[in-house]
């Protein structure tokens, strides 16, 4: 390895976002392949990628609620993401956008060639073509 390669931090920089949960009761099926963390104008939003059966890979922004719950699925794991539409916090003060994941235990996990089982690794959730660019369009501001 090249110690004077064209290294590009992926950490500073996010990913082409093409797809937004829009109005209750949308909801996405697919393969969780992992997330990057840090990103956004304020490096502090993540993005998500599902493959989804058709194999077409699906990058949206995150959420607290969305990050939380995706936190602990595995690599590679078949899932499913309601969106619950956007809710009132308990004091009524604030609103948010509520999600629920699924996870079909009956599938066993997609690993792909040249990727590691492991959950949330920034690499594994590069497009295909190894790119990243901060698109700046921040989710729910």
């Amino acid at each position: 390895m090249s110690e004077n390669g064209n290294w590009t931090s992926k950490k500073s920089s996010g990913k082409e976002v093409n797809f937004k949960f829009e109005k209750e009761g949308d909801s996405l099926v697919g393969h969780f392949m992992g997330s990057i963390h840090d990103v956004g104008t304020k490096k502090n939003s993540s993005i998500h990628t599902i493959k989804k059966t058709d194999d077409t890979e699906v990058n949206f922004w995150g959420s607290m609620v969305m990050d939380d719950q995706l936190g602990n699925i595995p690599f590679g794991s078949l899932i499913k993401i309601d969106y619950l539409g956007k809710k009132e916090n308990k004091k009524k003060t604030d609103s948010y956008h509520n999600f629920e994941v699924f996870v079909d235990e009956s599938v066993e996990p997609l690993v792909e060639a040249g990727t590691a089982p492991t959950n949330n690794a920034p690499e594994l959730a590069a497009s295909s073509n190894g790119t990243f660019e901060d698109s700046g369009d921040l989710p729910f501001e």
